[in-house]
């Protein structure tokens, strides 16, 4: 088919383009990399390049995202960067949808479709002779150069076609390997441009000003904007291990203990914590999985019961609020929490990451919970929103489990005096309703 200038790209995409992004089109290498800014127009380049050589050649063109549960919702679903978009008003009816298969048949027979970095054996075998990869960063970081060298690059010398690699920087990796080979004057056949937030115009200094004022982690802002190469830039709990010390132990008599439970949602488990007020040592541990929820229930009122009727802050989300609701008519110490949003889920969070960066809880050395600690990350959304979550693959529930008992805690243990006769003797005193007298 012949591409008609009028319509490919489209007058909207066209009426945007930026000198940097003209600088990607125009690009002749086999191999290109943009290590652009967040909010940079990146998947929209990709998917407008895409387009235009499916009008042009006909073959088979893959888009790749890291997971293909989030190339759905962000290429396939949402109306404001979707593929749909930006194909041709007159070529729309013209076209073939496979919903189940996320591709999309050309007229002149090319089919494009959609692919997740998750599903590599779904990578092998076809010849594609057009690749756009999405968020490259992310997918060197889980899983290292082997897209690329044993699937991908192979499949295209075998095909004689392109890649395309876009992201920004996820730490010292593949990514930035590739962004350097296209700086290479001794590798033909590659191309890289990198591009910050100072080079595109895309945020005002003073958006760009208010971006900084309300981030979290200067490196994550750094690395997402400036393109700078921050190992562990996302990571939410920096330096928690200096409050890894101490042990589980049992209950003391007279103290007081408060707990965080984050419930089981599919595929997932309970995540029970308790807390020595006295010390803000977490001094009880434990996961429940594949339990149904009376089994749960009466592990935890146990539970409960044997640290001194410790109170408990529990994930009321969902499922959950029921299930509070049930563990409350025991007589428990019950206090539901709904994470009902994403802007409560970040004070939770931050709240946590600033009692473990001031020290003011500790935890013993238990695996577990470090390794959640260490994985649990943050990104910010195309809407310049933060969002908390542990890596596809991990779980995060201690961590909220840890979160929600931070509701309770105090910046400072509260000291523990050993009650004397008198205290023991009025909390003991009962009123006689028949006489009106103590007893």
């Amino acid at each position: 088919m012949e591409k008609d200038s009028k319509t490919i790209p489209i007058l909207e995409y066209r009426n945007e383009l930026k000198p940097y992004q003209e600088q990607y089109r125009t690009a002749k290498e086999r191999f290109r990399v943009i290590m652009w800014h967040r909010g940079s127009r990146k998947t929209t380049d990709l998917l407008n390049y895409q387009l235009e050589e499916c009008f042009l050649t006909k073959g088979l063109y893959w888009f790749i995202s890291p997971y293909l549960n989030q190339g759905v919702s962000t290429v396939w679903t949402d109306p404001n960067t979707n593929i749909f978009r930006w194909i041709p008003e007159e070529a729309r009816h013209l076209i073939k949808i496979n919903h189940s298969e996320h591709s999309i048949t050309f007229q002149n027979g090319s089919v494009w479709q959609l692919k997740g970095a998750d599903h590599k054996d779904g990578l092998r075998g076809a010849k594609p002779i057009g690749i756009a990869v999405d968020e490259y960063g992310e997918i060197a970081k889980r899983w290292g150069s082997e897209l690329r060298e044993a699937i991908l690059e192979p499949s295209i010398r075998s095909s004689g076609g392109w890649i395309d690699y876009a992201g920004t920087p996820r730490g010292m990796n593949d990514f930035e390997h590739i962004r350097q080979l296209g700086q290479d004057p001794t590798q033909k056949e590659w191309w890289s441009s990198l591009k910050t937030v100072y080079d595109t115009g895309i945020y005002t200094e003073e958006e760009y000003v208010e971006i900084k004022r309300n981030a979290v982690n200067l490196d994550f802002i750094l690395q997402e904007y400036e393109c700078q190469i921050k190992d562990g830039a996302s990571t939410v709990f920096k330096g928690h291990s200096k409050c890894c010390k101490g042990r589980l132990e049992e209950p003391i008599a007279g103290h007081t203990y408060i707990f965080g439970i984050d419930l089981a949602r599919t595929f997932d488990r309970t995540a029970i914590v308790g807390f020595n007020t006295h010390t803000n040592q977490l001094v009880y541990f434990k996961t429940l999985q594949n339990e149904s929820w009376e089994q749960q229930k009466m592990n935890i009122i146990s539970t409960l019961q044997k640290y001194n009727n410790a109170q408990a802050v529990v994930d009321a989300t969902g499922a959950g609020d029921s299930f509070t609701e049930q563990l409350s008519l025991t007589g428990a110490s019950i206090y539901p929490f709904k994470i009902s949003s994403n802007f409560i889920k970040r004070n939770l969070i931050e709240k946590m990451a600033m009692y473990l960066e001031n020290e003011y809880i500790s935890y013993p050395d238990i695996e577990e919970i470090k390794d959640e600690l260490n994985s649990f990350e943050y990104e910010v959304s195309g809407r310049n929103n933060i969002i908390y979550s542990a890596p596809q693959g991990k779980h995060d529930d201690i961590c909220i489990a840890i979160a929600l008992a931070c509701q309770m805690l105090n910046m400072t243990p509260v000291p523990y005096h050993p009650p004397n006769r008198e205290q023991e003797v009025r909390e003991n005193m009962q009123l006689d309703r028949r006489t009106g007298y103590f007893r």
